[in-house]
């Protein structure tokens, strides 16, 4: 089975602060960047116990896509670093080919508690809403899944997100990493995350068949995006984008019927 996991860090297990997330600043980024990927191994070593023939792409989605240590991975699995630029972003390379994708190291959005670093893709937007729910990263990357017809089976990050993943979609198994309050958090032992990952990524994967069927009805028919913008001008300067409509001083809205319409005004504004 071919299998696709967005990997990011701000969900991995008691990870704190920014500084952890920094590649710029070394000795506090290199600690959580190892258990990163250790986590990531650990959802391909369930993949394989599910199927030792599996195929694996795993994207680096996390700032500048070069933070996971391709050598600890098992063999069958590759590596796409950094960013194209494509509007897929964090879900760089997907397409219908693959039998399932998984999130591992997810957080809570932006205009949120549950996570010290809860943010949505940038940290000049204040909120994204899509339908009129909060998006998270783990949304907008959902619902990419599905347009391309792949079920989303298991996501791991904090317990708020983990709250929000399943009242979107009961089908995906989460994984519980910490729990945020302000700016701490609380979490069990790294080694137990990642024996919890293994066991619920092979059960993650019994489950790909079934729900394949489901993903074009679980994916919405229209599009209402709206973006608050902390500073008014990137919120003006977006306004421009073709179709957005200025709503007040800090928000735009958007509206589509194609996801990939909003994936793309999305990257570009």
């Amino acid at each position: 089975m071919r299998v696709f996991i967005s990997a990011d860090i701000e969900g991995v297990t008691g990870i704190a602060h920014w500084n952890e997330t920094d590649i710029e600043k070394p000795s506090e980024f290199a600690p959580f960047a190892k258990r990163m990927t250790l986590e990531v191994a650990a959802v391909c070593e369930g993949i394989n116990d599910f199927d030792a023939q599996s195929d694996i792409l795993v994207k680096d989605a996390h700032g500048p896509g070069r933070n996971i240590d391709h050598e600890l991975l098992p063999e069958n699995v590759s590596l796409n670093r950094a960013f194209s630029g494509h509007p897929h972003s964090m879900m760089n390379l997907i397409d219908q080919g693959f039998d399932a994708s998984m999130l591992t190291g997810y957080h809570s959005p932006g205009y949120n508690n549950g996570n010290p670093m809860a943010h949505t893709m940038s940290g000049a937007y204040g909120r994204v809403l899509i339908n009129g729910i909060i998006a998270s990263e783990f949304l907008i990357n959902y619902y990419t899944s599905l347009y391309y017809n792949v079920p989303m089976v298991l996501v791991s990050g904090d317990a708020r997100l983990m709250e929000l993943v399943k009242e979107t979609d009961p089908d995906i198994i989460t994984v519980e990493t910490l729990r945020g309050f302000g700016a701490s958090v609380t979490s069990m032992h790294p080694g137990k995350t990642r024996r919890l990952l293994r066991e619920n990524a092979r059960q993650a994967m019994e489950n790909a068949g079934r729900l394949k069927a489901l993903c074009s009805a679980k994916l919405p028919d229209v599009f209402n995006a709206e973006v608050r913008f902390r500073e008014h001008h990137r919120a003006n300067a977006a306004s421009n984008y073709p179709g957005a409509v200025s709503k007040d001083a800090h928000t735009i809205a958007f509206t589509c019927k194609d996801y990939f319409d909003f994936l793309r005004f999305f990257q570009f504004i």
